[in-house]
């Protein structure tokens, strides 16, 4: 997806056996439909959500809003045994016009101390 798109996404829950809390990363969502119906999705589900509770057999459709910002997002079951056995994955959102994220900092850059920011505590210091 582009930056500030919004898209509608289901997500289904064929399982038969398990039920998973699907987890977006940085991502606020908004839940519009529960097994095709609007009255289905709880009183506590409606408003941002970066969490949905599928049940099983279950499809959940989702609006979903792509930013704040560009790069890699994750998202995944938040049952620690199907996280471990990967049951995650990530997209990609792109610049509003579709440029690539070439120039967004990867994970595999850490600061050095003289490059941080004046009003950002140094984490080492003591009594932190």
């Amino acid at each position: 997806p582009r930056l500030g798109t919004v898209e509608r996404w289901t997500i289904q829950n064929k399982s038969g056996g398990w039920f998973h809390p699907f987890h977006i990363h940085l991502i606020d969502f908004k839940i519009l439909r529960r097994n095709g119906s609007t009255t289905a999705v709880r009183a506590y589900e409606k408003g941002a959500k970066d969490v949905v509770y599928v049940g099983e057999n279950e499809t959940v459709d989702l609006l979903i809003k792509f930013g704040p910002h560009r790069g890699k997002y994750m998202m995944h079951c938040h049952n620690l045994v199907h996280e471990d056995h990967d049951m995650m994955t990530q997209f990609e959102v792109m610049g509003p016009n579709g440029e690539n994220n070439d120039d967004i900092p990867r994970p595999d850059y850490v600061a050095k101390p003289e490059e941080w920011y004046e009003g950002c505590p140094n984490p080492w210091e003591k009594g932190l």
